[in-house]
């Protein structure tokens, strides 16, 4: 199977591919494409059109006792149930 490396052709034969209805096996191999070929382009092209992910927020949080409890934690559990 021919391999072609040209990006504007990978882009053209994901969205036919897309378009096709057909199994991405059998659309390569009609298509006389490898199918490992064609799934790392897919691969390649979903995350290029995906925006870069920022870093997580971390945002501080304070945590409070919504009842003061000054019996130990599984008494006060108990006491609240």
């Amino acid at each position: 199977m021919a391999q072609h490396k040209s990006k504007a052709f990978w882009e053209r034969q994901v969205a036919a591919l897309g378009k096709s209805g057909l199994t991405r096996a059998v659309y390569c191999r009609r298509a006389g494409l490898s199918y490992s070929a064609m799934t790392a382009w897919e691969r390649r092209l979903r995350s290029a059109d995906l925006p870069e992910q920022a870093a997580p927020l971390l945002v501080p949080v304070m945590v409070e006792d919504a009842v003061p409890c000054p019996a130990p934690w599984s008494r006060c559990a108990s006491a609240e149930s």
